[in-house]
């Protein structure tokens, strides 16, 4: 959308008579490297570097050499203040890691130099609600970086005769970042043309945008929208836009453009702002035709978010550059400097619903509520919720078949995270945390560190323990799982249509993770199917060696009536058959399910030939994989891991009180009801955090090599005593 800035400062500008030139594409300099000395024990400078050392925002000899601090990648960068030479930035997605624990109070721009002079907050209460709620979306997006492969084309920066060259710097400096972030949904098969101009150059924007593709009536709407800009309005503003050009074979070129006035690349949005229009092309790749029925919230939101998150990737930075760019107001004059009350804010989400929310603060409070999204269910939430938009035709219709609530009951929880946000921006004091906002932002559970160290640290929320545990051991056996080939003695039988492309994936991925982390015993095949009718399915299936009722099971009930159920049977070698019935229309692909199936098939080490015996607890055997499932769920598809977990606790609720895990030690326990198997649930994830998922898993071959009691082995392996899990489970079942 255009004219997404406001006007700071009025002061009149008189226009530039400039000629048309043709866009040119400045070539980036081939970068040399610069050895960088270790950092030890040295005196730290006051931007919190050792003297003499290359770092952020620091003077550089060479235009495009390169350096590392603390393990971080910089580059020298050409900068107009500095006669001879440059500044040191951090290369796209670098993480400071500084050993001594000390960072800089003033926000350290990707480019090398400080994105305002307002001082950001030195002395933030990272437990305060909604910045947790930051944290764990911050973390997500971190997570993706480090995975994620670099488009094959990129994007071009073509710039007119008068834009402040530091615009196309920062430009040049956080679009990688992005291109890569969003590489696995949007590659585009020529560069994206990034076209910045200044407010008089509207001859050359227009030509500029002709050139890249845009439509007649996108640059000649272009041209009299730049013509109508009174000069009155130059100082400060961004105007900025997404165009898609003429289809060519097919193919839709995306377009960035901005429009800049002399103080744009001092301005907060000067460093976001490329990042946000890619993040419309992205929306338009996934959503072509149906997505600007979204709330504009959601639209503008979703780009303003990443275009910040992305721009400071690491925590510390990204926190500091948000308070920035909401005290700076520069997306509309919103009265946010006020203590609202929740309902007052839920309601000003529905006021954004509306295709243009300029006006209404849209730019404001929209990435907030796309940021407490990302703590739910992170970006594949956002990427799924896109793509279902355009499945549907109906944002709150999508909303709800991902995110599995009602739109009002989501507005609320925005609402809370806005409020408090607020209220840190105004220095007043967070409320006691309700229910939901507790529950909403404990979703995750992640800390905000990654494999490059972080100075945050994220508390997990209380209720949930032990969740950043398992989601980062899941991310590391997943990582691992790659390394090695599927076991040959996993047969999969999928009935024709019975899966879309996507979900076929994810089950010959989770395979391969669950083959390596236990795999079938020599000899004993799993034979698995996934039919979506009765008839494929009585007609592929080997029934000889199915007992009567099974029998009578499938000649009763439609592949329908069955779908997102589990049947199964075990065979002599130790391997065993499971049918999966599904369905290609209705919803069985769903977090539930997927952990479930996980939990069907992962056991621990040992279990398929019984290694110990009836030497273990059958809570520990049959919920091994609850935990991992639940966890699977959240980081390869739509899954939550809290919403996962709390489906537990409201099963846990009907079950006597208090609740005894020696209850659960039998087979018996497990014949009844699904409440049974809630208190295992809970037991191993407890354990399971404790020690990783390896050793987890070799629990009943440790029984087996000890010959102890299960309970003494307990101990060896885990840690803990019987009695301390059973109180710890009894505590949180309470």
């Amino acid at each position: 959308m255009w004219a997404k800035g406001i006007v700071v400062k009025k002061v009149t500008i008189a226009p530039k008579e400039t000629p048309a030139p043709t866009p040119t594409l400045t070539p980036t300099p081939t970068p040399t490297s610069t050895p960088t000395p270790t950092p030890t024990s040295t005196p730290l400078e006051p931007d919190g570097f050792p003297a003499n050392t290359p770092a952020p925002g620091r003077t550089c000899p060479n235009v495009g050499g390169s350096a590392t601090i603390y393990g971080a990648k910089l580059t020298c960068l050409k900068n107009e203040s500095v006669s001879d030479g440059g500044k040191w930035a951090l290369n796209p997605g670098e993480v400071i890691s500084n050993p001594n624990g000390i960072s800089s109070a003033k926000p350290l721009d990707i480019s090398g130099t400080s994105s305002s002079s307002a001082v950001a907050k030195t002395n933030r209460d990272l437990q305060r609600p909604s910045i947790q709620t930051a944290l764990t979306a911050i973390k997500d997006i971190q997570d993706i970086l480090q995975n994620a492969a670099q488009t094959k084309q990129g994007f071009q920066v073509l710039t007119s005769p008068n834009v402040d060259a530091k615009l196309a710097q920062l430009a040049r400096s956080t679009l990688p970042t992005a291109t890569k972030f969003f590489s696995s949904v949007y590659d585009p098969i020529q560069p994206v043309s990034v076209i910045y101009s200044y407010w008089t150059d509207t001859a050359w924007a227009v030509a500029a945008d002709k050139a890249a593709g845009d439509t007649p009536n996108g640059y000649q709407s272009l041209g009299d929208w730049m013509a109508a800009k009174p000069s009155s309005a130059y100082f400060s503003e961004l105007g900025s836009g997404s165009h898609s050009g003429t289809t060519v074979n097919g193919f839709s070129p995306k377009i960035i453009l901005v429009t800049s006035g002399p103080d744009a690349a001092n301005r907060p949005g000067g460093t976001t702002t490329a990042n946000h229009e890619y993040v419309h092309n992205v929306q338009q790749e996934l959503a072509p035709t149906k997505f600007l029925s979204s709330p504009c919230w959601f639209v503008e939101g979703m780009a303003q978010y990443y275009g910040i998150a992305l721009a400071y990737p690491d925590a510390t930075n990204y926190l500091d550059n948000r308070e920035l760019v909401l005290k700076d107001r520069e997306f509309g004059t919103y009265p946010f400097d006020a203590q609202r009350t929740v309902a007052q804010w839920a309601d000003s989400l529905v006021a954004n619903e509306a295709p243009s929310c300029g006006a209404q603060g849209g730019y404001w409070i929209g990435p907030l509520a796309v940021e407490k999204l990302v703590s739910l269910k992170g970006t594949a939430g956002i990427i799924a919720l896109t793509k279902e938009i355009e499945r549907v035709g109906n944002f709150a219709n999508a909303f709800k078949n991902i995110y599995g609530m009602e739109l009002t009951t989501f507005y609320t929880l925005a609402a809370e995270h806005v409020e408090d946000t607020v209220g840190d921006l105004l220095g007043i004091p967070t409320k006691s945390t309700s229910t939901s906002s507790t529950s909403a932002s404990a979703s995750s559970g992640t800390s905000s560190g990654s494999g490059k160290a972080d100075p945050v640290i994220v508390t997990p929320t209380a209720g949930t323990p032990n969740s950043a545990a398992i989601i980062s051991a899941v991310k590391e056996t997943i990582a691992q799982s790659k390394a090695v080939a599927t076991s040959p003695l996993i047969h999969v039988l999928i009935e024709p249509g019975a899966m879309t492309a996507d979900q076929e994936k994810w089950l010959t991925d989770s395979l391969q993770f669950i083959s390596y982390v236990s795999p079938p015993s020599a000899g004993g095949d799993w034979n698995l199917v996934f039919p979506r009718t009765m008839e494929w399915f009585l007609k592929n299936w080997d029934m000889s060696k199915e007992q009567q009722r099974y029998k009578d099971m499938f000649a009763n009930n439609t592949a329908e009536q069955l779908m997102g159920s589990v049947h199964s049977y075990g065979t002599n070698n130790g391997g065993w058959a499971a049918s999966f019935f599904v369905s290609p229309t209705n919803n069985w692909f769903n977090p539930d399910w997927q952990m479930r199936f996980m939990a069907q098939l992962l056991k621990p080490t040992g279990f398929a030939n019984n290694v110990a015996g009836q030497n273990y607890p059958e809570w520990f055997t049959r919920m091994f994989a609850y935990p991992i499932g639940a966890a699977y769920s959240q980081i390869t598809s739509n899954g939550n891991y809290a919403t996962l977990r709390n489906d537990w606790l409201t099963l846990l609720k009907t079950l006597p009180k208090p609740i005894d895990l020696a209850a659960y030690v039998g087979a018996a326990a497990y014949t009844g009801p699904e409440n049974n198997k809630m208190p295992g649930a809970l037991a191993d994830e407890i354990l399971i955090a404790k020690v990783g998922i390896a050793k987890s898993t070799n629990f009943l071959v440790e029984i087996a090599a000890s010959q102890k009691p299960w309970d003494q082995q307990l101990l060896t392996t885990f840690g803990i005593s019987k009695a301390d899990l059973y109180l710890q489970v009894a505590a949180i079942a309470k």
